[in-house]
């Protein structure tokens, strides 16, 4: 572990990366490295592998267990000593797929898309601390950075919570479909409200 570790951003084109680009420079002063299928001026993974001290994956979703395998193999064992993060709305597969390396591991989750705001402040992250040793001080400097409010607990709680919580908000949206079908004679179609 470094005190001014190099960071690498896998998906920094994306909205998160840019924004993890952004914080992890303006407002932790750190080298920040990263690739993007979507960026051809990006840096490859080889050099990603090469130079970071911590990793982070910042991918969709439904690519991102198979994008940190493809790196795991890549790295072949260079990752220990290393921390891995992901920043993915799921966790279970994403940190399973993190453990499979030989780098310290720990999934966040922050409950927002990427903010307006230099910092995550009074937004929830969860935090999945699977496998943190060396760089557990480190992480807990990346978290007082971020300001965030921090909720700690396992991959499996973290997916059956997000599954319950995204069910009630679809039964939500379904119940107000409900009463505007049934103002539509009323109101007009939807197209008209």
């Amino acid at each position: 572990m470094t005190a001014a570790p190099v960071i690498g951003i896998v998906g920094s084109a994306g909205a998160y990366g840019r924004w993890l680009r952004c914080f992890f420079e303006q407002r932790m002063g750190l080298a920040v490295i990263g690739h993007d299928p979507a960026d051809p001026g990006s840096d490859t993974p080889e050099q990603l592998l090469a130079r970071a001290d911590v990793l982070i994956f910042s991918t969709p979703i439904r690519h991102t267990t198979a994008v940190i395998a493809e790196y795991t193999a890549r790295s072949a064992g260079r990752e220990r000593g290393r921390l891995w993060l992901d920043v993915t709305s799921v966790k279970e597969g994403p940190v399973a797929a993190l453990l499979a390396s030989q780098a310290e591991v720990a999934g966040l989750h922050p409950m927002t898309a990427p903010p307006k705001t230099p910092t995550l402040k009074g937004r929830v992250v969860v935090v999945c601390e699977e496998r943190v040793e060396v760089w557990r001080p480190w992480l807990q400097t990346l978290l007082n950075a971020l300001d965030g409010q921090y909720v700690r607990t396992t991959p499996a709680h973290h997916d059956r919570v997000m599954a319950l919580v995204q069910a009630m908000v679809h039964a939500a949206h379904l119940g107000q479909a409900g009463v505007l079908r049934s103002f539509a004679g009323e109101l007009g179609p939807p197209a008209d409200l």
